[in-house]
């Protein structure tokens, strides 16, 4: 129904979109798209103010989709990156974004660390070239898995750790990548709650050497002293974050069960 003004004509139950469209649409129980400014019907012949809310209902459309995209829960994917990230890290999940050390540290005094004379009885001096750098969201992300991902079970064992490395490893942005195996990874548990992780990219079998009781002296050119025979195969390239894992966990950035201590060497 049309009712006369002294503006024009205003129409009851019809869209003010030229399309004669829906003015709002909904997808997925949730509103997609905006109601749409639009100019008075003796303003719609001036080009400056039909480009200005043209420009301003684009705004409000981008705004729009950018918040029905949103999910602040699902951390391993855009928007939730930069800041926002470090406020659903801590915020959702109370874990806040770690800084992790990157280079060498040195101390020099324990036994055999240093020469006579160059260091004073009793005396310790620390040469350090680390430095302090805060991880990048992609890190962030892969240890905020590491510590709420729930689909390994409840108790801590060797099957339980190797899923975790290799999932904090290979999972880009935190995504679980899918674990069938985890051959490149070796734990054993030695002396005293010792735990032994090896990123490994080869493993080796002796063949034969120069062992005890097994040659005589000068008999032999395999029986030269130390001599010993691998067989060696190679299981590929090493982890690109291989060295990273290392000082996460030495850092105390991934938590593991303190009841153990950890020994981690990465293969090059």
């Amino acid at each position: 129904m049309a009712f006369p003004s002294a503006i024009g004509c205003i129409v009851i139950g019809e869209s003010p979109i030229e399309s004669g469209g829906p003015c709002v649409v909904v997808e997925d129980d949730h509103v997609c798209r905006i109601i749409p400014s639009y100019l008075y019907w003796q303003y719609k012949d001036d080009d400056n103010l039909q480009a200005f809310v043209d420009s301003y209902n684009s705004l409000a459309q981008e705004f729009a989709e950018w918040f029905c995209a949103l999910n602040l829960p699902i951390y391993t994917q855009d928007p939730v990156s930069g800041a926002l990230l470090d406020w659903v890290g801590e915020g959702l999940y109370g874990y806040r974004r770690p800084v992790l050390g990157e280079g060498r540290q040195e101390e020099l005094g324990p036994y055999n660390t240093w020469a006579f004379n160059e260091l004073d009885y009793n005396g310790v001096r620390i040469i350090s070239n680390a430095t302090a750098l805060r991880v990048n969201d992609d890190l962030y992300r892969r240890s905020l898995t590491w510590h709420f991902q729930k689909g390994d079970g409840r108790y801590y064992n060797v099957r339980y750790l190797k899923r975790r490395i290799m999932r904090w490893l290979t999972g880009e942005n935190g995504l679980d990548p899918g674990i069938d195996q985890t051959y490149k990874i070796s734990v054993s548990f030695g002396y005293c709650c010792q735990v032994n992780i090896t990123l490994i990219i080869f493993k080796s079998v002796v063949l034969s050497g120069a062992f005890y009781n097994t040659f005589a002296y000068n008999e032999s050119p395999n029986a030269a002293f130390n001599n010993i025979e691998l067989e060696v195969t190679q299981l590929g390239p090493q982890f690109e974050l291989g060295d990273k894992f290392k000082e996460a966990v030495l850092d105390g950035f991934l938590e593991l069960p303190f009841q153990f201590d950890y020994v981690i060497t990465v293969q090059h």
